[in-house]
């Protein structure tokens, strides 16, 4: 290996590459140089090596979207989407993607959150497409590391669980009385369910006579109507009280008496438990807008449609459901988590627990 000092004072040498060309390597020293020589045969011999190539970052995102997303959910891939094109495009689509170092993705992670005020969790599912993005690129053999390896992430903030006061409960009903969505928000409280698997729910998944239904997939398009596994991929199958079933026979009547009046042949076709009254599956934005609507009433405007499962789950741990099968009607990949997000309950219940057993054994205290 002839290595050679060069006029601007660097030390060189060439190393030939499976293409037959040579690729020259440059260092301050003439060790460096050789560690560097040393380190490009290395690849060279394991298969590693990747050559120079000038393929602008936003060309292998198309290449990426079209080809390397297979058996991706569709909700998946809008997220990736969204991602790149909010975000992570205007930072990267023009530069070379061999030329995108750690440091700029450091920059870029530490930029969303500081400048652009983005989430600790949002950081991070940007951060996870662009990782996911270059990742790739390494079996496409355009780059050698991930550069998104490594990366400081902000540190997590447990987010606040805000579910209704028992004292506003009744209070609740009331307001949601009459309003179109009434029953959709009283099953969510009574089944915990996820809002996208109960505008996905059909009656096909439902058997009224034991009281069970069966979570295995969640509605993520209205037009055309379209279906995803629910978070996670976990299906799930999940009693239901005597609550729901009415409020499900309800709505059974209620569809056909709609179906009646429109003459419609096509009414709710997929079949539906809820959907509108021209048979089109629910939307989330009017969903939304309603128990805003119902949240202003009651005094409690900060309620969003999530925390009506976040009831559910306080409620089932109060009236002493055990913490298994909470887990598991509220679809969480562990029991682990379900005490992690609902700890505050239990620590609660302990403490009444305590309290009700030093009430006891001094009853016996003379």
């Amino acid at each position: 290996m002839k290595i050679s000092k060069r006029k601007d004072g660097r030390f060189g040498t060439q190393i030939r590459t499976p293409d037959g060309k040579y690729k020259t390597i440059y260092g301050k020293t003439s060790k460096e140089c050789r560690q560097k020589a040393y380190d490009l045969v290395a690849q060279l011999e394991d298969g590693s090596y990747v050559k120079s190539d000038k393929t602008l970052f936003k060309t292998w995102v198309e290449s990426w979207k079209d080809g390397y997303l297979i058996g991706v959910k569709d909700s998946t891939k809008r997220s990736y989407t969204g991602h790149l094109r909010a975000h992570i495009l205007p930072e990267f689509g023009e530069k070379q993607i061999q030329s995108i170092e750690q440091s700029d993705i450091q920059k870029f992670c530490t930029k969303l959150y500081k400048e652009k005020q983005l989430s600790p969790k949002t950081v991070r599912n940007i951060h996870g497409t662009l990782h996911r993005c270059l990742c790739d690129a390494i079996t496409a053999k355009l780059i050698r590391v991930n550069p998104a390896t490594g990366i400081i992430m902000p540190k997590k903030i447990k987010p606040k669980i805000t579910p209704l006061e028992e004292s506003d409960l009744h209070a609740f009903y009331s307001a949601a009385n009459g309003d179109p969505y009434g029953p959709v928000f009283s099953f969510l409280i009574l089944t915990g369910m996820r809002i996208n698997e109960l505008a996905g729910l059909t009656m096909d998944r439902v058997n009224l006579d034991n009281q069970t239904m069966i979570i295995d997939r969640q509605l993520i398009s209205i037009n055309p109507v379209k279906f995803s596994t629910p978070k996670h991929d976990r299906a799930r199958t999940v009693s239901l009280p005597d609550s729901a079933i009415k409020i499900i026979k309800t709505e059974r009547a209620n569809q056909a008496r709609f179906k009646l009046l429109t003459g419609d042949a096509n009414f709710n076709t997929h079949g539906f438990v809820f959907c509108q009254n021209d048979g089109s599956p629910i939307g989330h934005r009017s969903v939304y807008e309603h128990i805003k609507i119902i949240a202003a009433k009651i005094g409690v405007p900060a309620l969003r449609v999530h925390d009506l499962r976040h009831t559910y789950a306080v409620l089932s741990l109060q009236a002493g459901v055990d913490i298994k099968t909470v887990q598991e009607s509220l679809g969480h990949h562990t029991a682990a988590f379900t005490l992690d997000q609902y700890g505050f309950v239990t620590d609660g219940m302990r403490s009444a627990s305590a309290e009700k057993l030093d009430k006891y054994v001094n009853s016996y205290v003379k």
